[in-house]
C-alpha cells in the first residue's frame, strides 16, 4: 500500500459511520487562483462541503464524485491518484485535519523562500517533482538519487506517479522527507509528515 493509498484509508476510518461519505465532490481545474510558487504544473480544485483543496499537477482529472467512490478504488493512473490528493485535502480541512490548502500571497513567498532556504542550506536534495525555484536556489546541492540524499522534497506534481511513489515506500524511513506546499497538505496532515507551507492558510 502506497503513501496515497494508505492516506485514503485513513481518510476512510475518519469518516466511517458519519454519513460524510455519500457527500458529492466536484473536481475541475481552476484558473487564476493563487498558487504555491514551488511545483510546476496545472491547478486541480477539489471543492467539498464548502471547502476546497487543490494539487498542481502534470495529469488532472474533472470529474463530480462521492466520496464514497474513493474508497478502496485501484488508484492506478497518475489522474486518478491526483484527484485523489485533491479530494484529501478538501475533506482534510473540512474535518478541521488540516489548515494549510491555499497558497501564500507574494508577500509571504518571499518570505517562505528565504525561510526555506535558510532551513535547507548545505544539504544534498532530492527532488519528488519539478520546482523550478528551487533548482536555482544557492546553497543546496540538487543529487539525482535519492540514496545521496540528506533530504528529499515532496510535492504535488511528483507524488502521483508511480516512480516516485516506490521512491518515497523506499526511503521514508531512512531518510528525511519533508512534503512542501498546499497540494501535499492532506496527506502529510494524515501520516504526521514533516510539512513546509508557513503563510499558507
Amino acid at each position: 500500500m502506497n503513501l496515497i493509498e494508505r492516506s485514503v484509508k485513513k481518510l476512510e476510518e475518519c469518516s466511517h459511520g458519519t454519513g460524510l461519505e455519500t457527500g458529492t465532490i466536484a473536481l475541475k481545474i481552476a484558473q487564476d487562483q493563487p498558487r504555491c510558487q514551488f511545483p510546476k504544473g496545472i491547478f486541480l480544485e477539489a471543492e467539498y462541503g464548502g471547502e476546497t483543496g487543490h494539487i498542481i499537477t502534470d495529469t488532472p482529472l474533472e470529474a463530480k464524485t462521492r466520496l464514497s467512490f474513493l474508497f478502496g478504488a485501484p488508484l492506478k493512473k497518475p489522474e486518478q491518484r491526483a484527484a485523489a490528493c485533491a479530494i484529501l485535502n478538501a475533506f482534510t480541512r473540512f474535518l478541521c485535519l488540516n489548515r494549510k490548502n491555499h497558497a501564500c500571497d507574494q508577500e509571504n513567498q518571499k518570505k517562505c523562500f528565504s525561510e526555506l532556504k535558510l532551513e535547507i542550506a548545505g544539504k544534498k536534495v532530492f527532488f519528488v517533482g519539478e520546482f523550478p525555484p528551487l533548482k536555482c536556489m544557492p546553497g543546496i546541492e540538487i543529487v539525482q538519487e535519492p540514496d545521496n540524499a540528506d533530504l528529499i522534497i515532496v510535492g504535488g506534481n511528483g507524488i502521483t506517479t508511480e516512480n516516485y511513489l516506490e521512491i518515497i515506500d523506499e526511503w521514508e524511513e531512512r531518510k528525511k522527507l519533508l512534503f512542501i506546499g498546499p497540494s501535499t497538505s492532506g496527506i502529510a496532515a494524515l501520516e504526521k509528515k514533516d510539512h513546509w507551507c508557513p503563510y499558507g492558510w
